[in-house]
């Protein structure tokens, strides 16, 4: 259905009368209650599983099905559930078996099972994390299982008192691998119950993704140190603390992350007690600079995510000044705090800078960030340094000017309600907006091309702006993600689409619970840089990762963002050839009206879910969940490769 979906506030279509009639009563098998014995059931990969959900007994299993190209990496998951505890629960998928004999190898395959992810709804929950309107029976907890981990239990749980256990089977297919039908079997098996096979069938393209690190499209997750040490009770910085940095940054990698952030100054909203710069004392007077731990990170970004476009040098946030949009004013008490650190005892303090407009002030931070600069240089990421950060509360002039002396080629980063494309006369180099994301254009009035946007401009995905909304306290459902990044670069901002998404939160994980979020998440928890208003996590994701027995690990909502990532940029790959007038012509009238045709549905299939995002949540991950999405993303990398094949460039 087309038409103008951007304030559907009410059903448009409903069933008014359903009828269910049975030849006679001993044929009705009711699927209100979980079923007797171990259950298998296929559930989409764009649905969480719940532990109150069960097999329909009505159901037969199918094959695993899976759609993708050479070089990237693609999903299926099927669930096994009993009436009592799973234990012993086994699975295994030896190999895929391809034409002419080529083979995906064990070694790109990953079998994973999901455990519980740290979000928890009571059963007074309105909704489910898939959007279901349900109440968790018999007073259970309704907690989603979507932190993929390889092995079963989440510290501190028993993996026999599982009833419910989705297993995931992903595979990495190699760049060099032989295009089409790949075929396995997924053997199942559990304690006291009879060993079950699955068919798995993979479908390649000829078609090869670029690498991650290559990605057109943004995605800006935020990764947190302090989290890690905190839920892993770890010091900061030390060996133990480093693996898991490395896990985590290795896992963005994956996406495609696109920026990271450095704090060289202390207390910022990003919950970091220290920076990662520390100074220290000359005997003679003045500061030396200790850039080892920001090096060091630097070094992991590279290797796992490339050469980022954003890096964003933390040194302002609004406890040292600020004016919301030039309107009201907070007063300049302090100082801008900083690490100082004792080159004996390696003792960590606070002190706090000259203040801004004052001629100490920039002898005291240009050496730094010149140092920041060099740091920067050398790892090839000169071009990324900008400035952190701005938001709906702005820097004064005083600061704004201190930073620009001491590094006048460093434009600033925006997390904001509006687009700023200065602050204080100093340009915004990457920008996060809340407001004014309508949804795409009818396509055939007007299509828009996001990564052709000249500005590095994405959404912030937060309540009320859709995409990723409602909040972290309420999880979109994997669909949203899948869809998050295309659906952006298609919207109709400002006629010119956005790059993607970003200010979102990584690995930012609750510590506790509390009726306070600013008191359980890293976030936020600085008091005097706490309220920072249209760029507050509060409003939209904190964690795509989950905190596993060996460390962060992907969720479903991770994975549905990757190969929704992975679409956008076979999308963009065919947009290219369609809008270069020679590759056109190349391509034949046939093949491009194939494909702009697929191109529109899938924009059309984002304006409805964007809508419903925007107004009533909980409908939309439905309706895409039934909508035909998988096999659209087989047509979608299948035409991709008929491009590549005309064009010589698969």
């Amino acid at each position: 259905m087309k038409g103008n979906f951007s304030r559907a506030l009410w059903t448009k279509l409903a069933i008014q009368d359903v009828s269910l009639v049975a030849d006679s009563p001993a044929t009705a098998v009711s699927n209100l209650a979980p079923p007797a014995g171990f259950r298998l059931w296929n559930q989409s990969l764009v649905q969480n599983v719940t532990v109150n959900d069960f097999a329909d007994p009505q159901e037969e299993v199918r094959a695993l099905r899976i759609a993708g190209a050479r070089n990237g990496s693609f999903s299926a998951k099927i669930v096994a559930g009993s009436d009592t505890p799973i234990r012993g629960l086994k699975a295994h998928l030896a190999s895929l078996s391809g034409p002419d004999g080529s083979t995906i190898p064990p070694s790109a395959i990953t079998v994973r099972y999901a455990i519980a992810d740290i979000i928890k709804f009571s059963r007074k929950a309105p909704v489910r994390f898939d959007g279901l309107v349900v109440e968790a029976p018999n007073g259970r907890e309704m907690r989603v299982l979507s932190a993929v981990d390889r092995r079963i239990g989440a510290k501190g749980s028993e993996p026999e008192t599982l009833v419910v256990q989705p297993i995931w089977i992903t595979v990495r297919v190699p760049a060099d691998a032989r295009a089409g039908r790949y075929s396995g079997r997924l053997e199942i098996s559990a304690t006291g119950a009879a060993t079950r096979t699955v068919p798995v069938i993979l479908t390649v393209a000829d078609f090869r993704l670029p690498d991650a690190k290559d990605f057109v499209a943004h995605i800006g997750m935020i990764q947190s140190p302090e989290s890690l040490a905190a839920r892993y009770k770890v010091k900061m910085w030390s060996a133990e603390h480093w693996k898991l940095v490395e896990k985590s940054l290795q896992l963005l990698g994956g996406l495609g992350d696109k920026v990271v952030y450095i704090p060289v100054r202390a207390r910022t909203y990003l919950g970091n007690p220290h920076g990662m710069v520390y100074w220290i004392k000359k005997a003679g007077g003045g500061w030396k600079h200790d850039f080892s731990i920001a090096e060091r990170y630097l070094d992991l970004v590279v290797k796992h995510m490339g050469k980022v476009p954003v890096v964003g040098v933390y040194c302002w946030d609004i406890d040292t000044g600020a004016a919301y949009y030039g309107k009201q004013h907070y007063s300049n008490v302090k100082g801008t705090p900083f690490t100082v650190k004792d080159p004996a005892s390696g003792k960590l303090s606070i002190a706090t800078s000259p203040k801004w407009g004052t001629p100490a002030s920039r002898e005291f931070w240009k050496p730094v960030l010149d140092g920041m600069r060099e740091v920067l240089r050398k790892r090839g990421l000169e071009k990324s340094f900008m400035m952190g950060m701005t938001g709906d509360r702005q820097p004064s002039k005083e600061a704004v000017e201190d930073l620009k002396a001491a590094a006048p080629y460093a434009h600033w980063i925006s997390a904001s309600h509006s687009d700023f494309k200065h602050v204080r006369g100093q340009p915004v180099g990457h920008r996060s907006v809340v407001w004014g994301l309508p949804a795409a254009p009818d396509p055939a009035v007007k299509r828009v091309y996001g990564w052709m946007n000249p500005r590095s401009i994405v959404a912030f995905p937060r309540a009320g702006s859709a995409l990723l909304g409602p909040g972290l306290l309420v999880p979109s459902p994997p669909s949203a993600y899948r869809l998050a990044t295309e659906v952006a670069m298609t919207n109709g901002f400002a006629g010119a689409g956005l790059r993607g998404v970003g200010r979102c939160g990584a690995d930012f994980w609750p510590e506790f619970w509390s009726r306070d979020w600013r008191h359980t998440f890293h976030f936020a928890s600085i008091p005097e840089s706490a309220y920072w208003h249209g760029g507050n996590f509060r409003n939209s994701t904190a964690y795509i990762l989950a905190p596993a027995r060996s460390g962060p690990v992907a969720t479903g909502r991770y994975e549905m963002m990757r190969e929704g990532a992975q679409e956008t940029e076979a999308r963009i790959f065919i947009e290219k050839s369609l809008l270069d007038a020679a590759k056109r012509a190349r391509l034949g009238d046939d093949l491009a009206k194939r494909c702009q045709e697929l191109l529109d549905e899938r924009t059309w299939v984002g304006i409805q879910a964007f809508t419903h995002a925007y107004t009533v949540a909980r409908y939309h991950p439905l309706q895409f969940a039934s909508s035909g999405w998988q096999e659209r993303s087989a047509k979608l990398y299948e035409l991709a490769a008929e491009v590549g094949g005309k064009l010589g460039d698969n």
